[in-house]
């Protein structure tokens, strides 16, 4: 039996900003069109998102979706029609979104434009954010990412060109943005490298701090690698716990150098699992109980190392053609749900926005414990999450002082329990009452994910 305890001055972030998925624009492009998707389709999205209560979204726009050179602009494009009705969701439910521009050296170039320190960038981003925001009044756009993943989509071999031109044009963008009065409504994350480059990382906070509001970042994690080739390759494994460390030394490079660094939501913009992926395709383990039990021991490490927020990579697969990463499928098997969306629309759900995320330690290295208050107008109590990957059962204790008494839902994600109702969502496997004055035990099997929480559902 261990005991948990929980002591209000250890804080591990006190102003949570959500569980988050990138939903990037493409149901209605032509590729799904082609697979036959249809208004009924577009319907269940809406429920899954509704459902969830999606925290924050991370979105992707291309320049030449709306820019098509020589100054002209196609406002009404296909691609253009497709990522207002995504923004039109987002707005009717109130969902923050990252607006991410992908670039235009490698990802997706664009007319006109030579590289990301061209001014025309800069003008041409800020033209469609001023169209979307205050034309279109999606509010709903409260961030902007100038360049997914800089370090690798900036073009020529030598770094510190890339990450030059990379810095000309971010300064360009803020510039720019002060002039059309938009950088009062948006926040400006970065540098959102892959990988979390430590060295585009630490230039960020060291150079452009005064022009950054959030800082950003993207891993895709291993689960099981092997010990001589993680020694050599400096390879961690998550089922081993050793994220937590990683990302904490990422987030107080921020709180040592950057002297608001503490008041700056730090952000870990996208996350998967690289373990047999055909990375960027998919991972061909996306569909199996252990790609859920593993995202979620990621996650955890994540935000018990400071993050505000975790958003994974990605809602389902109508959002790339061919890409196969989603919580469920396409069209073509029926927006089949996976297994990962169990824990995942838990995670959503139980720990809203504007949690406090309380710093508890570990049973031990492969068991991993979030504890979150949740504190809203309209939700209140405890979301407990331990993740056990060892081979044996845990049991733990609770006790908070001078809680009282609450109900709290049980629920369990394991290989042979994911209760669930017709449409395939989370429901409890039992409702319990306890009284924090004494000491809760919580059960947790092997292998598995339980959530314990007093917080109102569904």
């Amino acid at each position: 039996m261990y005991d948990l305890i929980i002591k209000r001055d250890e804080l591990a972030v006190e102003n949570f900003y959500g569980f988050g998925v990138e939903w990037d624009p493409l149901f209605w492009h032509d590729f799904n069109l082609k697979q036959g998707v249809t208004e009924a389709d577009w319907d269940l999205i809406q429920k899954r998102i509704k459902w969830m209560e999606i925290p924050i979204i991370r979105m992707q726009m291309l320049t030449h979706w709306v820019y098509k050179g020589n100054n002209n602009y196609d406002w009404n494009s296909k691609e253009m029609q497709s990522l207002y009705r995504h923004l039109d969701i987002c707005q009717q439910e109130h969902i923050p979104v990252i607006l991410t521009d992908w670039g235009i050296e490698t990802w997706a170039p664009v007319l006109d434009i030579k590289d990301t320190a061209d001014p025309k960038y800069a003008e041409v981003i800020g033209t469609y954010l001023d169209y979307l925001i205050k034309k279109k009044g999606y509010t709903c756009i409260k961030y902007f990412i100038f360049v997914n993943e800089p370090n690798h989509e900036l073009v020529g071999w030598k770094w510190w060109q890339r990450w030059g031109r990379w810095k000309k044009g971010f300064k360009q963008l803020i510039t720019l943005a002060n002039e059309r009065n938009l950088s009062g409504t948006l926040k400006f994350f970065g540098p959102d490298t892959g990988m979390a480059y430590q060295i585009w990382h630490k230039r960020a906070v060291k150079q452009i701090s005064n022009l950054i509001d959030s800082y950003s970042l993207h891993y895709y994690g291993d689960d099981h690698v092997g010990c001589l080739k993680s020694f050599f390759l400096r390879k961690k494994s998550i089922k081993k716990g050793q994220f937590q460390k990683f990302f904490e030394k990422r987030w107080n490079y921020v709180h040592e150098n950057d002297s608001e660094g503490r008041q700056k939501p730090l952000i870990t913009c996208e996350i998967g699992l690289n373990e047999s992926a055909e990375h960027p395709i998919g991972n061909r383990k996306i569909g199996t109980f252990w790609y859920g039990l593993a995202i979620t021991d990621f996650a955890i490490q994540i935000v018990r190392a400071g993050s505000w927020s975790v958003i994974a990579w990605m809602l389902d697969d109508t959002c790339h053609e061919g890409f196969y990463w989603g919580m469920w499928a396409g069209k073509k098997e029926n927006f089949r749900l996976r297994p990962w969306f169990y824990p995942w629309a838990l995670l959503a759900k139980l720990i809203p926005p504007h949690s406090i995320i309380y710093q508890v330690k570990n049973p031990n290295k492969y068991v991993r414990v979030l504890t979150a208050q949740v504190s809203t107008e309209s939700r209140k109590g405890w979301t407990f999450c331990i993740v056990n990957r060892a081979n044996t059962d845990i049991s733990l204790n609770i006790h908070i002082p001078d809680e009282g008494c609450a109900d709290f839902n049980y629920f369990l994600y394991s290989k042979t329990e994911m209760p669930k109702d017709q449409d395939g969502f989370p429901i409890p496997k039992s409702t319990i009452s306890y009284n924090f004055n004494e000491k809760i035990e919580l059960f947790c099997p092997s292998n598995a994910i339980v959530f314990l929480s007093s917080v109102k559902f569904p």
